[in-house]
């Protein structure tokens, strides 16, 4: 029985993909190859993080901002050396 259901399931899959054709990021990987893999990779992984993102977002965020700041006092201290 339950045999039966998993294999009506693969022909209504199958049938699917002959009727839609391929999912797009499947045929874009079809069409890419290799150098979408480590795209895929990233995806996967940042998608596995999902439940992570309203504390990991802001974080990011907030790293991304205090390194920008620094870096521009940095500059703009070089800038005012040089000057």
């Amino acid at each position: 029985m339950l045999q039966q259901l998993i294999n009506r399931i693969q022909q209504q899959q199958e049938q699917q993909q002959q009727k839609h054709g391929p999912r797009t990021l499947e045929q874009l990987e079809a069409y890419v190859g290799l150098p979408m893999l480590p795209f895929r990779l990233f995806w996967d992984h940042l998608a596995a993080l999902r439940p992570w993102w309203p504390w990991l977002l802001p974080l990011l965020a907030w790293i991304t901002w205090s390194n920008y700041r620094r870096e521009r006092a940095r500059l703009i201290a070089n800038r005012n050396k040089s000057a």
